[in-house]
Order: structure tokens, then sequence, then C-alpha cells
């Protein structure tokens, strides 16, 4: 009975992840605040609404013109997608013109070809193993 629940234990560690460290560049001023988050498979429709994302997943670093970094903890082994935006003002809220075009930089992993609209999910999803991992991607200003 004993060695049943070590196992179960053991599982369950196995599940966990390590870190994932995310390093966002091309940022353009030192100005408001750099919002990331986090979004898993599963939760495609919230990317890349950092609203949305549960407080463990989301990071506000005060933004520095060239990088800046935040460490997620403890993520589960899986496909997650990472989102940015340059809140310049502060306020929390990314702003967009009349025509939804984002007016502060914006960005993704994997740096997703902007056409008409945010990118999807897939665009953007990695593997973070139970290692954890590194991703990098530029914010694009308009």
């Amino acid at each position: 009975m004993a060695m049943a629940v070590l196992l179960s234990l053991g599982g369950v560690q196995q599940a966990k992840a390590g870190d994932l460290t995310v390093v966002v560049t091309g940022v353009t001023s030192d100005q408001g605040l750099i919002r990331i988050c986090l979004a898993r498979e599963g939760e495609e429709a919230s990317f890349p609404d950092c609203h949305h994302a549960a407080p463990s997943r989301r990071a506000i670093v005060k933004a520095r013109a060239g990088d800046v970094d935040a460490v997620f903890h403890d993520l589960p082994a899986g496909k997650w997608a990472v989102a940015a935006f340059h809140d310049v003002d502060g306020d929390g809220v990314l702003k967009k013109n009349w025509l939804g075009i984002p007016l502060e930089g914006i960005g993704a992993s994997r740096n997703p070809r902007r056409v008409f609209g945010p990118p999807r999910f897939d665009q953007a999803a990695l593997t973070v193993g139970a290692q954890g991992g590194f991703v990098t991607f530029a914010l694009v200003y308009p």
C-alpha cells in the first residue's frame, strides 16, 4: 500500500515543469510597464488577452529601453503561448485606434507575423518540458 502511494506521488511530481524565462526585446522606452501573460493549451480562446490569464500566469515589469524579462515558476509541461504589450501609460489597457489596430508595442512568442488581428494560439505556441524553458521575442510598435 505504501508503495502505491509513493508511485502516485512520483507521478504528480513528474507532471510539474520547471521555470519558463521570458525575455521581451525591442522595448523602445523606459515609460510605463511591460505586461506579459501565458496561455496554456486548452485556453486558446483567452490568448493573447492578458486580462483573462490567471494571476500566476501574468507578470508586470517596469519598462526599460532594450530588453526586459520575467520568470514564470512551476509550469506544468505542455504547450504554452506568451503575449506581451508595452503599457506606456500604465493603465492596464492596450490602446487601439478606431480600427482596432494597437497603438502600443505588442508581441508574442515565436514572433508570429500579424496580418489582420492578433496572433492565434497555434502561431505562438511552444512546448515547455519538465525542465522548463526559455523564450525570447520582440515587441512590434506601430
